[in-house]
């Protein structure tokens, strides 16, 4: 499963993360239309030009 996370294999947004590496960090940075994981909490927020359609990401981190 992929969410979005600073990659160039998200195609369209420059952002991707899988399950299994988010289980293992304790912060993280998505696009704003992303969703949350589950016990994660919005820290910040900042405008980015790698969120095609937004502009804007989320700094996350673990609640």
């Amino acid at each position: 499963m992929r969410r979005c996370v600073r990659s160039s294999s998200c195609a369209g947004t420059g952002y991707a993360y899988t399950i299994a590496k988010i289980t293992t960090q304790t912060t993280a940075t998505v696009c704003s239309f992303s969703p949350i994981p589950a016990g994660w909490v919005v820290t910040g927020s900042f405008s980015t030009s790698s969120c095609a359609g937004s502009g804007v990401a989320y700094t996350i981190r673990k609640a």
